[in-house]
């Protein structure tokens, strides 16, 4: 296998291969940076090879940690030959309780405080706050830990940074919450930190939809406001993308109303696939064509009922046919190619799989026509 010439070769390579291909390919040669990041998303399961050899590029890291598989976080944790300091990159952007888990296990030179943080004296931790600069992630365990007396020492003493000061309001009682946002009245943040309040606290949250809330009250408002609420806050404010921003939600019976009338984005169908309800993606099939990669999901997915169900209103991409094909359910094979054209690459698979039914069937349509 020759080396690609460039990112854009290596991610068409890598969004039209299989996991096979790409090991293949790996195993030869590095991937420019950019296309690292597509590796880490699309091939999980050859993370850990590619570490091994190559190591892996700081954004592409960041990806693995914010993907929370936990398999792959350990390797780029335990590789010693990454451009950056992984656990550093670690405590900025992973879960909290993988974090803390890890570091239940391990000592970190980017977490010196933690056996003070996490001793039970209350108050040689408050004194420590008072006299020292407290590292980020200190700053987010101590939130974490909701120890009253520690996080109000957090505000009056004035010791959190701008990520920690919102989280801190989306975690904290509404007491400790609200002695934050009183004091920041002559900040900047002070108007983003009262919405967040005001939407995690405030009963009724009709008086928010009327106006933009900042995005981070925003996000939250859409994840955890009564669907109504949002739909009617989204109508207000021109939303166009609510349907996708709601697929964050748990599952609630009055969201299949808005899949069926509502046509998401790519993102927003993968989220979907991700989510793996079956009555939303049926509620939404019914009514919507997807997407080429879309397709190739449901396929992979491997739902039979929801496969016929498509396949009864709409037609399949190329790669979506070849992915039918491999599948090897001659039921579904059938119902496809007595309906609808096959392409050129589908054809001649289906002629190379032998079976005399799906291929009659393939004269069945042409006589249809």
């Amino acid at each position: 296998m020759k080396k690609l010439k460039n990112a854009s070769e290596e991610q068409r390579f890598l969004r039209e291969g299989n996991n096979s291909d790409v090991l293949c390919y790996i195993l030869s040669y590095a991937l420019k940076y950019s296309s690292e990041e597509v590796f880490v998303e699309l091939y999980p399961d050859l993370v850990p090879c590619y570490i091994e050899k190559y190591g892996l590029g700081q954004k592409a890291g960041s990806n693995v940690i914010l993907s929370g598989n936990w398999r792959n976080i350990k390797d780029l944790l335990e590789s010693d030959n990454l451009r950056y300091s992984p656990e550093a990159l670690f405590l900025e952007h992973g879960d909290y309780k993988q974090v803390v888990g890890w570091l239940k296990d391990n000592d970190c030179s980017k977490y010196l405080e933690k056996d003070l943080f996490w001793s039970d004296d209350v108050g040689k931790i408050v004194d420590y706050i008072r006299k020292h600069k407290i590292s980020d992630f200190g700053q987010r365990d101590l939130i974490m830990r909701k120890v009253s007396d520690v996080q109000k020492a957090l505000i009056l003493y004035d010791k959190l940074n701008a990520n920690n000061r919102i989280l801190f309001v989306k975690v904290a009682s509404a007491e400790i919450a609200w002695m934050l946002v009183t004091l920041s009245e002559r900040r900047k943040d002070y108007n983003l930190l009262r919405q967040i309040y005001e939407v995690r606290f405030l009963k009724n949250k009709k008086k928010l939809v009327k106006k933009r809330l900042f995005k981070e009250a925003e996000d939250l408002f859409i994840k955890t406001a009564p669907l109504d609420d949002v739909v009617t806050y989204a109508n207000n404010c021109g939303l166009n993308n609510i349907v996708d921003r709601l697929l964050d939600r748990p599952k609630e019976d009055g969201f299949i109303k808005l899949l069926s009338k509502t046509q998401l984005s790519l993102e927003g169908e993968q989220k979907l696939f991700d989510r793996g309800c079956h009555v939303e993606i049926k509620a939404y099939i019914k009514t919507h064509v997807l997407s080429d990669d879309t397709e190739v999901k449901l396929i992979k997915r491997g739902n039979h009922h929801e496969i016929m169900l498509y396949l009864k209103k709409h037609s399949l991409s190329d790669v979506a046919q070849l992915e039918l094909i491999k599948r090897g359910k001659s039921i579904e094979i059938i119902e496809f190619v007595s309906n609808y054209p096959l392409a050129d690459v589908a054809y001649y698979a289906l002629i190379k799989r032998g079976i005399k039914d799906e291929i009659d069937a393939i004269n069945t349509f042409s006589f249809s026509e």
